[in-house]
């Protein structure tokens, strides 16, 4: 199945894992496209997840995810807001990178995602990173990222929940 729709067709792959409630935005599944490029995006780095992607601000998936060992909490230099500067830096969540799993605080600047595997991504497609489910696979690894979903929106969006993300 190629192209947009409100929630595609699951990947071959059965998702174990805790992420859910995907919002309602377009999410783009074109396996084949994936497929055939060897999942070169998912190689420079996983995708971003927002709140929302854990069900927040119920805090208890989010928590089972981080303590899977499969997610991690990166983080964006300085204050992701444009024209603010009150913050070092702002936290958001990704899958773990290959070989870092079970490292709660991981900054990265790129590896591959933990849930790329040899038929792609071993998530079902509403249960991917928001990042993901708006990257829209393009031949040749033209892929466009549509909407607010970069990584420094995904650092905003988990400002109001800095204080789960932090250990105490």
């Amino acid at each position: 199945m190629g192209g947009a729709s409100r929630y595609a067709e699951s990947s071959a792959c059965a998702s174990t894992d805790v992420v859910g409630d995907a919002e309602d935005l377009v999410m783009y599944d074109d396996m084949n496209t994936c497929r055939d490029c060897g999942g070169k995006c998912c190689k420079r780095a996983p995708g971003c997840a927002f709140p929302e992607d854990f069900g927040l601000p119920n805090i208890e998936r989010l928590n089972a995810a981080l303590a899977s060992g499969r997610w991690a909490i990166d983080w964006w230099e300085g204050d992701p807001r444009d024209g603010i500067n009150e913050l070092d830096q702002a936290f958001f969540i990704r899958p773990a990178i290959k070989g870092y799993e079970g490292q709660r605080y991981h900054a990265s600047w790129g590896g591959d995602c933990t849930f790329l595997g040899t038929n792609g991504c071993e998530l079902a497609s509403e249960k991917r990173p928001r990042q993901c489910r708006q990257l829209e696979p393009k031949p040749n690894s033209n892929c466009v990222l549509h909407g607010d979903s970069d990584k420094q929106s995904a650092a905003i969006s988990w400002l109001k929940y800095a204080d789960a993300l932090i250990d105490k």
